[in-house]
């Protein structure tokens, strides 16, 4: 157990002038989840990132209430840091305000016996696979700085001038996401590895991959109601539409290199299942369109989306502090 007091009195040396934007969770009606999602990422952060040099690395809230993440290095410590906005809005849009696993006789009569199986809510596996997205996505900015100088990465998209666009922070954020979409797809193997033999079926598996891409999906949406002009080589980062695209993709080629034995999935009906919940899920969102307009303008620009994240993918091998380069190496 790791104490998050500890963190703030030394994220508060560490920050100076910052200070005090580090929230304070005691009095918050959501500080057990607050509370449990510091521990998982410290734990993680100190205990199982020691391959890399981003030692001493620590975990805390930000005091603002947009949807937002950083990752930094201060004085050589390196820092991870959530909005308090973040979890609020995904935990009830995910989990408190998600009402879809009961509304729909179909999600409940194929999610309610893998529920009851391992004693969670669908709704708070949504909630929690979002903002472990968020932690590995941030934690790869990390290792990409690992051998860098100080610098703050903020993870909105802000407009630069055509002059100062960087492709390879476009390339930053791919492998960043990238990350974070291998590593919840570990995280959904481990939970249907948890349930009885029986019921680790093929269906299963992608009710549970599905539920995964849907996570992931919602939570770019929100980012796309912002950004729904498209764009390619401008901004900070890539457009909300192309990283879903690259992340998706990812996620179900980690899913097929990762598979439990004597298990397959239908890489299509992950998908289908996946953009279905999502679109029940948006259902009750102030933007009921939303999903209507990705889907009209991703069918519009697919190839355009497909060329652009090969030329990515192309320039990212000549990338050495790159995660997935580094990890390849291992």
């Amino acid at each position: 157990m790791y104490n998050y007091s500890d963190n703030v009195k030394e994220l508060k040396n560490v920050l100076e002038d910052k200070a005090d934007e580090i929230f304070e969770y005691g009095d918050s009606e959501l500080r057990e989840q607050f509370e449990k999602f510091f521990q998982f990422c410290q734990t993680h952060l100190s205990e199982e990132c020691n391959s890399f040099n981003i030692q001493p690395a620590l975990f805390y809230y930000t005091t603002f209430y947009s949807l937002n993440a950083i990752a930094a290095k201060v004085q050589n410590s390196y820092l991870i840091g959530v909005n308090m906005g973040t979890m609020s809005s995904l935990y009830y849009l995910l989990y408190a305000q998600n009402n879809i696993f009961y509304m729909s006789s179909y999600l409940y009569e194929a999610f309610n016996p893998i529920s009851e199986a391992l004693s969670d809510d669908m709704e708070y596996i949504m909630f929690q696979l979002s903002i472990i997205f968020i932690y590995y996505h941030e934690l790869a900015h990390l290792i990409q700085m690992s051998d860098n100088s100080y610098i703050w990465k903020l993870e909105n998209p802000t407009s630069v001038a055509d002059d100062d666009f960087s492709v390879e922070r476009h390339i930053l954020e791919l492998d960043a996401d990238v990350n974070g979409s291998y590593n919840i797809c570990l995280h959904l193997i481990q939970y249907f590895e948890k349930l009885p033999h029986l019921s680790q079926t093929n269906r299963n598996l992608e009710k549970l991959l599905a539920l995964g891409t849907a996570s992931v999906f919602s939570f770019f949406l929100i980012f796309y109601s912002d950004y729904e002009e498209m764009y390619y080589r401008e901004h900070s980062h890539p457009h909300p539409m192309i990283r879903l695209s690259y992340v998706v993709d990812s996620f179900i080629k980690s899913a097929e290199n990762n598979l439990p034995s004597g298990v397959d999935i239908d890489k299509g009906e992950v998908i289908r299942l996946g953009f279905g919940i999502s679109e029940m899920l948006f259902e009750n969102y102030p933007r009921r369109d939303i999903i209507h307009n990705f889907s009209a303008q991703f069918i519009k620009e697919s190839s355009h989306i497909k060329e652009y994240v090969d030329e990515l993918l192309a320039i990212s091998k000549e990338m050495p502090s790159l995660v997935m380069n580094r990890l390849a190496k291992e």
